[in-house]
């Protein structure tokens, strides 16, 4: 039908591609198509893989820190040998046998004349060899090697003691000094040099001044000594340590 002085319209509704869009539209169509299948066989492979798939769980343990145990004693328990006094109680043989055995005349040393209650307060408090003659039941010699605060008395540096021998061998010196501490005389081995050689001394006891040696030596069994030493001689006083000399 035609409409006068117009367009057929049957001609007017329609569509009319070029051969481009023609072109472009397929294209597209195609294009389509590959991207549908290509999902489609990929969501085919996922089912497919995760049917396959075996799934391992493991499980991981928490981890424990140990944390170590901080031990603190009872403060009492502590030992401060700082300001402290070590309860000491005298004995005759321990004294003795606990005593210095070598001395050399160089030697710098302090010499103290105690009670026998400062006695035990020094050798509780005091550091050091330390060398004891008992010289009556109420007095005691202590011979330290170096001084002591603890003491309040001033020492004295000259030492004296009772020569008994005087030999070139240190060994034979030494056993007459352990056959003197058997018989419970305190003795010590004094090295010393003349012209320029060695020689070593037994001595019996160590003491303050000369005459406190003396009075030591006549209370002593000579008798007795030699006898247990194998000596003919008697020993005399004499200026040990720091002589002056």
């Amino acid at each position: 039908m035609k409409i006068k002085g117009g367009v057929d319209k049957d001609e007017k509704e329609k569509i009319v591609f070029t051969n481009k869009q023609v072109i472009v539209l397929s294209w597209i169509i195609i294009i389509l198509s590959v991207l549908v299948i290509i999902e489609g066989v990929y969501l085919i492979y996922i089912k497919f893989e995760k049917s396959n798939t075996h799934v391992v769980i493991k499980e991981v343990q928490p981890v424990v820190i140990e944390t170590p145990t901080l031990q603190v004693e009872n403060s009492s328990a502590i030992n401060l040998k700082t300001d402290q006094i070590v309860e000491f109680k005298i004995n005759a043989t321990d004294l003795v046998n606990t005593s210095l055995e070598f001395m050399d005349e160089a030697s710098k040393v302090a010499i103290y004349t105690l009670s026998e209650k400062d006695l035990e307060r020094a050798l509780g408090a005091c550091d050091g060899d330390y060398f004891v003659t008992e010289f009556s039941t109420s007095l005691y010699l202590l011979l330290l090697t170096k001084d002591c605060e603890k003491i309040s008395k001033i020492p004295q540096r000259t030492v004296f003691g009772i020569y008994l021998l005087a030999v070139s061998s240190e060994g034979f010196a030494r056993a007459k000094m352990l056959d003197l501490r058997e018989m419970g005389i305190p003795s010590f081995v004094l090295h010393f040099k003349k012209k320029e050689k060695d020689y070593y001394s037994t001595i019996i006891g160590a003491f303050p001044s000369r005459d406190a040696g003396r009075e030591y030596l006549k209370r002593l069994d000579w008798d007795a000594i030699l006898e247990k030493t194998n000596l003919r001689e008697r020993g005399f006083v004499g200026c040990v340590i720091n002589c002056g000399d």
